[in-house]
């Protein structure tokens, strides 16, 4: 190999050399790569939560468009509409009559 050609390779091995050493004895240096990572690790969790609340409502959105079953229940849950024939009980709390 030219002599040239060592000469940068030992150069770039030697600067690498540096920034990790100065990453991991410089002051704070390792501290602030610990919590760079905890940040990342929850972020990333952060965007699987996000990422399941989406998978499950485009599955809700899917089933009121296609399955009358699900509107019915939205619609029932939602709404508190009831069918004729249903029975309702009404377990609110006791009226008492005006005095």
């Amino acid at each position: 190999m030219r002599r040239r050609t060592l000469w940068l390779i030992g150069l770039s091995l030697l600067a690498g050399a540096a920034l990790v050493g100065s990453t991991l004895w410089q002051e704070q240096g390792w501290t602030r790569r610990v919590r760079a990572n905890t940040a990342l690790e929850t972020v990333e969790g952060k965007n699987r939560e996000a990422r399941g609340r989406v998978e499950h409502l485009g599955n809700e959105v899917r089933a009121l468009r296609e399955r009358p079953q699900a509107q019915e229940r939205a619609v029932r849950q939602e709404l508190g509409y009831i069918k004729p024939g249903d029975v309702v009980l009404d377990m609110g709390p006791e009226k008492t009559p005006p005095r």
